[in-house]
């Protein structure tokens, strides 16, 4: 808040108001909702939540863009669904090996890490490839008017767009084990496990 003063970046307020939301969403979310899921692991319960979280999702990340386009809180939630659906899934029947495959203790927290790690790419990677097609409209028109199609005048904003998507997670990946360990790793140290275990 500071530095933001300081530097006259305006994120005061926003800071302030984000930092207050995380504390009673996780309070609320900890006290009213995972408390009495994992207590019941209904699939009644657990699918609703998990529903719910990806339309928030997708309403989140297409409130941050600079530019939007009509149907865009519909593709993020396509998107999340069969991007994180398919992570979770996998992870349900291979790695973890859940029984019930909708155990309310592994499925919601694995769904939440991937559904974050997939938000924060989707969003930096359409931000790019909007604010790329948008502010270089001149050149995406003359490769339209030389023959090109869309896909083909389109495709060097889709490529810087990957580019920046994809780099938090390759830089992320690269120090993985030396300078971070796994949030759920992290999670089962905390809690005593074995580290080869963890």
């Amino acid at each position: 808040v500071m530095l933001s003063r300081a530097m006259g970046l305006g994120l005061e307020g926003r800071l302030v108001v984000a930092a207050s939301r995380c504390a009673v969403q996780l309070s609320l979310l900890s006290a009213f909702i995972l408390a009495p899921m994992f207590s019941t692991n209904r699939p009644e319960y657990i699918f609703p939540y998990l529903a719910f979280i990806l339309v928030l999702a997708a309403r989140e990340a297409s409130s941050r863009l600079t530019y939007v386009y009509r149907r865009v809180r519909w593709h993020f939630l396509v998107a999340f669904t069969a991007g994180a659906g398919s992570v979770v899934a996998f992870a349900a029947a291979v790695v973890l090996q859940l029984s019930p495959w909708w155990d309310a203790q592994y499925l919601v927290p694995v769904s939440g890490m991937a559904l974050g790690n997939q938000l924060t790419a989707t969003a930096i990677g359409l931000e790019s490839f909007l604010s790329d097609l948008a502010e270089g409209t001149d050149r995406v028109q003359l490769r339209l008017c030389r023959g090109a199609r869309w896909t083909e005048a389109a495709l060097p904003s889709a490529r810087k767009a990957l580019v920046a998507a994809l780099t938090p997670t390759l830089n992320s990946m690269s120090v993985m084990g030396l300078v971070m360990i796994p949030g759920m790793m992290t999670g089962q140290l905390l809690g005593g496990q074995a580290p080869l275990e963890a």
